[in-house]
């Protein structure tokens, strides 16, 4: 796929025949997408290409709003950018790896105050330029727009997109995540969504070596070994097994996950193994085992 782009139009040609590329363009006009760029399709001998147009009033270059933006109009902008997923798969035929998240061609709407996307006429995954996939395009994309976020909803959106790229967290999951950040300031969120009740996560641990109870609150809980820089701190006269920062608890749109952060003696979920950096999800009366020391998972509504 060629990429091209002169100020005036943003266009895709495909070098190799594009299934269904036809239909999926006529799929992509009824769509009818508020944050879609207007495109006109042709074909040629060589291949197909998609040509969109950014030749439009009030339409400008993401970049040139950023700084503009207070931090609850950038929430209004990173869920819309989301939404874009959950409108593209709706109709079951074209998938999220249509919407092209590469920040350099991402452009604002001044009128409407939203994003405006290119959306490619396929049907499977591909490769971006410079060999990234679509997940990593997003993440860096997601990441260069947060940085005129404030640090703490900067991590959380980052956390957020990772796990969704990653196929841990499902687009509407990630939508309410989103819009947690910017509930009751968000004129643009207050009417998508409904915020279920709130839940909050306690581990628990009993011994003959002692007694340990983390009632955790924050959206970011580390648990390690005393003096590591810990929130949940293990002390030696329970475990000396356990590393510095052993494992992080995170919290994204009500749920509870636990990422191992490369700890020598590893972090389990009822048993299973969990890689280093990768994440598991919790849930109520697992067991979650710090090296050699097991807590009891609750997590309770409130």
């Amino acid at each position: 796929m060629t990429i091209s782009e002169n100020g005036k139009q943003l266009s895709f040609k495909f070098n190799e025949p594009a299934p269904c590329f036809e239909l999926s363009c006529k799929i992509l006009e009824q769509e009818n997408i508020q944050s879609m760029l207007p495109f006109t399709a042709r074909h040629h001998n060589d291949g197909e290409e998609i040509i969109f147009s950014l030749e439009l009033p009030n339409i400008v270059h993401l970049s040139e709003v950023l700084d503009k933006l207070g931090n609850n109009d950038i929430i209004d902008l990173l869920y819309e950018l989301f939404f874009v997923c959950e409108r593209i798969e709706e109709n079951g035929f074209l998938k999220k790896e249509c919407v092209w998240y590469k920040y350099e061609h991402i452009f604002y709407d001044l009128e409407q105050n939203c994003p405006m996307l290119a959306i490619l006429p396929i049907t499977g995954e591909f490769r971006y330029s410079g060999g990234l996939g679509w997940g990593e395009r997003l993440e860096n994309t997601v990441a260069r727009i947060s940085e005129f976020l404030s640090a703490g909803r900067a991590k959380q959106v980052i956390d957020i997109t990772s796990m969704f790229a990653g196929g841990h967290l499902g687009i509407g999951d990630a939508l309410d995540g989103i819009n947690r950040l910017g509930a009751g300031t968000s004129d643009l969120l207050v009417n998508k969504t409904v915020l279920a009740p709130d839940a909050a996560l306690k581990l628990l641990y009993v011994s003959r070596s002692g007694e340990l109870a983390f009632d955790i609150k924050e959206s970011d809980f580390v648990i390690g070994k005393d003096g590591g820089g810990a929130d949940g701190i293990i002390p030696d006269g329970i475990s000396k097994a356990v590393s510095r920062r052993h494992c992080s608890i995170i919290k994204l749109n009500n749920k509870y996950f636990v990422q191992d952060l490369d700890s020598t003696n590893h972090t389990f979920v009822n048993g299973g193994f969990i890689p280093a950096y990768e994440i598991m999800e919790l849930a109520d009366n697992d067991i979650l085992s710090v090296a050699d020391v097991e807590f009891r998972v609750r997590i309770n509504q409130i």
